[in-house]
């Protein structure tokens, strides 16, 4: 289970193709009539926190503050951590389950939070594969250089 959820980021951003959640994600934002854009799931981070982190990134902004928002979602969450985690390890004693108690606390934690290596090891793929998020890369996630200039027009404010 960990593992999957560690693998979110790196399935979303490289799964080519013009029919990829990054293509129609992108040209999504691109189009003024979407917005404002409403872009959630059940916790909003996981899915959520990736695709935030792919516009961020197709926007310019640079991979370090991509990573630095992508792990804010652990101290905006920690309440409802702390809170879940506490009803499982009351479940888990209620029916009995002491190893899950002692043993599977770390991996609730997990997958209850973000670890800036998911995320940074799917750049580092996109890295590997097209050297960063190059054209190479939109080309094939099926986003084309005017869905990006379009992005930056209704996304991005002149200063």
């Amino acid at each position: 289970m960990v593992n999957c959820v560690a693998e979110i980021p790196t399935r979303i951003m490289n799964t080519v193709g013009h029919d990829s959640a990054v293509s129609k994600l992108i040209k999504l934002a691109a189009d003024p009539a979407n917005h404002p854009l409403d872009l959630h799931c059940r916790e909003g981070k996981d899915r959520c926190g990736t695709m935030s982190a792919i516009l961020l990134l197709a926007l310019g902004v640079s991979e370090n503050d991509v990573l630095h928002d992508y792990t804010l979602s652990n101290t905006l969450l920690y309440r409802s951590t702390v809170w879940r985690l506490f009803l499982a390890r009351a479940a888990w004693l209620l029916v009995g389950a002491w190893d899950s108690f002692l043993l599977d606390t770390r991996a609730a934690k997990t997958i209850m939070r973000v670890d800036r290596t998911w995320l940074s090891s799917a750049i580092a793929e996109t890295h590997a594969r097209y050297g960063g998020l190059t054209a190479g890369y939109w080309n094939a996630m099926g986003v084309s250089a005017a869905d990006l200039q379009a992005l930056r027009q209704v996304c991005l404010e002149e200063c």
